[in-house]
């Protein structure tokens, strides 16, 4: 059984927007930094904070990705307390299409239907789903042919230190 989820329905009308800005420092490191604004937030409004970021930072602010975003408040008792628990636990899908273009998709804390807890490899047949829905939104509109190529099983933990301010 699966967690519960509280993701409103994505209906055309987001309950708030998000932007990423995305630098890169002398060294090659990437990093993103991410705000959250009200759906009725301006182009120009955004690219402002981004303006007012590059001004203090060395690193190049060489990307700004503006979302919809369908959130809702995270409750962890709609989670469950199973052998995958965290989200850093991960099946990674890999997709490609005929141009050999390839994007990796996540599937956090997988149930045990899909990955057991008595094996490193991912259930194939647990992702005709997923697959199905993923190439059918990546394709709409378009000639590419996107295609599941391989799926495996990942933990990853990312911890920085935190500076109270």
């Amino acid at each position: 059984m699966p967690g519960t989820r509280t993701a409103p329905t994505v209906d055309g009308t987001p309950p708030y927007q998000n932007a990423s800005f995305t630098f890169i420092d002398h060294t090659e490191d990437v990093r993103s930094i991410s705000l959250q604004f009200p759906p009725g937030t301006t182009a120009a409004q955004i690219d402002s904070v981004g303006t007012a970021l590059q001004a203090r930072s060395n690193a190049s602010l060489f990307k700004i990705e503006v979302k919809q975003i369908y959130g809702s408040t995270p409750d962890v008792g709609n989670a469950l307390a199973e052998v995958h628990i965290s989200v850093y636990d991960n099946v990674v899908v890999l997709f490609k299409d005929q141009l050999n273009h390839s994007q990796d998709l996540f599937v956090p804390a997988p149930t045990t239907a899909l990955q057991p807890d008595d094996s490193d490899t991912p259930i194939g047949s647990a992702l005709t789903a997923i697959i199905l829905a993923v190439t059918a939104g990546m394709e709409q509109g378009t000639t590419d042919d996107w295609q599941a190529v391989s799926a495996r099983f990942t933990e990853r933990r990312e911890k920085n230190q935190r500076t109270y301010i």
